[in-house]
């Protein structure tokens, strides 16, 4: 599921919400950063989880200052071992929230979810 299309953003935060369908176990965030406009761009990224009331950040669920081009994944799964900041060992919750924030100056990025049976 895309939930962040490629595309040059500016200095800012960027949220998306989105279901887990039934069945998922588990989501595997593939967020990908392609370009930046100057030296020191940087990128940060959290999943958040809607607790019946406001959403709230998922433990662990982050990645931060994302300064280098390329590919990162951060996944959420309660069957799995867990590695700081990259795997995160938890009961998949059903709503959940992408954020992505933008700082010092603009950057390419995209983020898609993929689910996990």
């Amino acid at each position: 599921m895309q939930l962040f299309p490629s595309a040059e953003r500016a200095v800012a935060t960027y949220t998306k919400d989105f279901q887990c369908p039934d069945g998922a176990k588990g989501v595997r965030m593939d967020v990908n950063y392609t370009a930046e406009e100057g030296a020191g761009s940087t990128l940060d990224f959290k999943l958040q989880y809607h607790d019946g009331d406001a959403y709230k950040d998922l433990t662990g669920a982050s990645l931060v200052q994302l300064g280098a081009v390329g590919d990162i994944d951060l996944m959420v799964h309660n069957d799995v071992t867990a590695v700081a900041n990259r795997i995160v060992k938890l009961p998949l919750p059903k709503q959940l929230r992408a954020v992505a924030a933008v700082g010092t100056t603009k950057v390419t990025f995209s983020v898609n979810a993929d689910f996990l049976y």
